[in-house]
């Protein structure tokens, strides 16, 4: 207990003074990093990602007030253990790409160019050094939602954020039962992103041999790539995740039902099944143009297609080089065997390169939200108006963006598949709920609309339309320009204007005050009786909701509640 007696002779405000630092360092931290308030290297502000992690103090330590140190201790270790990968890996990959975690090189690097900007031309030197400052508050932004921290105040345990965090959870228990229906246009993003005739060989393989299609999804899953099913990631994707606080028995329950809910919905086998996919057409596709470059006969779209997946000619040669060495074939399967490439720096960095291509196709293919989407949807209010919305927010950027580049006829061709299956997915979800709505479009154009709104093609723009749609009451978006229908998509039916505006959060919160004035004035109809269902967890997962929907028609049937108010 030497770092106890290092403050043995502080008096009683010095140790008042380091208690209130030690919780302010660790509250203002990224999640998982413990502090040492006796090491003189806190003291100094020096502490890193790879100092001691430890508080010490005795675990059986008891305080004059009669609480236990251990009281206070998370001995959750898959908690734990999470929170500590998300506070390391964000600092690793800071301190490999800037040298440091605090990012000064690269800060500093934009004040000098500011400044010298400012001597060529010193008559814009107040725009110059606004834009400066505005690019390294960006920069530290970005560093801070890697690590989870952006926007949450000095108390990241504050009654706010706690809220916020409880109700994304509870808005992910109650409406994102059907998820894969909705995601069900996914497969033929395959096709968007890594094209058909160059990965013909590898389809053949993978539909006509079992053996090869393990072999392929585990060569993936190495590469990180669609691990949703083991890591359980839907709190992640869905905003709803907690690093903070939440030791209550009522936090707990709402995490583990959220990390546990992509299970119940099969969204977590789907994603990985599908990412494990594009990881293996990954592989094939930068090994096949790496082996094609070495030999001097690679095309100018596959070497395009290496640089955007971040591969240059020299990385391309040395992945080349250690494929003769230790990569195999499985059938037409190209195996990388990337474990047992050399060690040396430059096949270490090869192999790493080759990673981080399978898994940024995966969260292309499958579209996971990245630091493409706004900074504001990362803070507190933000991140509850924009739940659910950031796969839309990202989606023109990972998916129609790339199409529109390289237009082609199997790009044109997988597009036309993916609206074909938006389309079949609002019939799934009409099947799934039953007759909540008016029923399935009428038209060729509802259908069509129905699927280019749900396949995901035009990202963001389909919330734009549908809010206008709400706030107009039918009267002014495109599917009534275009197809003279006054009905929202499936996706849309049961929003009401406030939750169109401001996502689901707002909008129960509306349904909330409605249902309680109908209750109050004893004039409820049956959409009351809906709006109150919509509020309760796992009311739409796909297996139960159509029983649960019957049910509650035939019920308020036999009590006589009318279809709506009466004044």
């Amino acid at each position: 207990m030497d770092e106890m007696r290092f403050y043995a002779d502080a008096g009683s405000d010095e140790l008042q003074s380091i208690a209130e630092e030690t919780i302010a360092k660790i509250t203002g931290s990224p999640a998982g990093r413990m502090i040492n308030p006796f090491d003189p290297m806190f003291l100094e502000g020096k502490t890193g990602p790879l100092q001691a992690r430890t508080l010490k103090i005795p675990d059986l330590f008891v305080s004059a007030q009669g609480h236990a140190f251990a009281d206070f201790l998370d001995d959750d270790i898959e908690r734990v253990a999470s929170s500590y990968v998300r506070s390391m890996a964000p600092d690793v990959a800071l301190a490999r790409e800037f040298g440091d975690i605090n990012m000064r090189e690269a800060l500093r690097q934009i004040q000098e160019d500011a400044d010298r900007r400012t001597t060529e031309s010193p008559g814009k030197s107040a725009a110059i050094q606004q834009e400066a400052r505005r690019a390294q508050n960006d920069l530290i932004a970005i560093a801070k939602r890697l690590r989870g921290t952006y926007n949450l105040g000095q108390d990241p345990t504050g009654w706010s954020q706690w809220t916020a965090r409880r109700v994304k959870e509870w808005n992910v228990l109650r409406l994102m039962g059907s998820v894969v229906a909705s995601s069900i246009s996914d497969p033929m993003k395959l096709l968007v992103t890594h094209g058909f005739r160059g990965n013909v060989d590898l389809f053949s393989t993978l539909a006509t041999n079992f053996k090869g299609l393990r072999v392929s999804l585990d060569q993936a899953k190495e590469m990180s790539a669609g691990l949703d099913l083991v890591m359980s990631r839907g709190g992640m994707l869905w905003d709803a995740f907690d690093d903070f606080g939440g030791h209550s028995r009522f936090d707990q329950t709402m995490q583990a039902a959220t990390k546990k809910f992509g299970r119940l919905t099969l969204m977590d086998p789907w994603n990985a099944t599908l990412k494990q996919l594009s990881g293996a057409m990954t592989v094939n596709r930068v090994l096949r143009a790496s082996m094609d470059l070495a030999n001097g006969r690679i095309s100018k779209t596959q070497r395009s297609k290496l640089a955007k997946s971040g591969i240059g000619p020299e990385m391309a040669m040395e992945i080349a080089e250690q494929y003769r060495k230790h990569g195999g074939m499985h059938g037409r399967l190209w195996l990388a065997n990337a474990n047992e490439w050399d060690s040396t720096d430059m096949a270490r960095r090869a192999a790493a390169a080759l990673r981080a291509a399978v898994r940024r196709e995966a969260d292309i293919t499958i579209v996971t939200p990245g630091q493409e989407r706004p900074l504001w949807t990362s803070g507190t209010v933000g991140s509850v108006i924009a739940q659910f919305r950031t796969f839309q927010l990202v989606s023109i950027q990972r998916t129609l963006i790339p199409a529109m580049q390289e237009l082609d006829a199997a790009v044109i061709t997988a597009l036309a598949g993916m609206i074909a299956l938006g389309m079949l997915s609002e019939r799934l979800k009409g099947v799934i709920h039953g007759k909540e709505d008016k029923g399935p479009p009428k038209t060729t154009a509802e259908w069509v609309y129905a699927g280019v709104a749900n396949s995901g093609v035009i990202g963001w723009l389909t919330d734009v339309d549908q809010t206008l749609h709400k706030v107009t009451r039918g009267n002014v978006s495109a599917n009534r320009i275009l197809a003279g229908s006054d009905r929202p998509i499936s996706r849309f039916a049961s929003q009401n204007v406030t939750g169109s505006m401001l996502g689901p959060s707002f909008g129960a919160a509306q349904d909330v005050m409605t249902t309680l004035g109908a209750a109050a004035t004893g004039d409820v109809s049956q959409a009351d009786i809906r709006a109150v269902r919509r509020l309760l967890p796992y009311q739409n997962l796909f297996w139960l909701s159509r029983a649960l929907r019957a049910g509650e028609q035939g019920a308020m049937s036999n009590l006589g509640i009318p279809e709506r108010r009466a004044n």
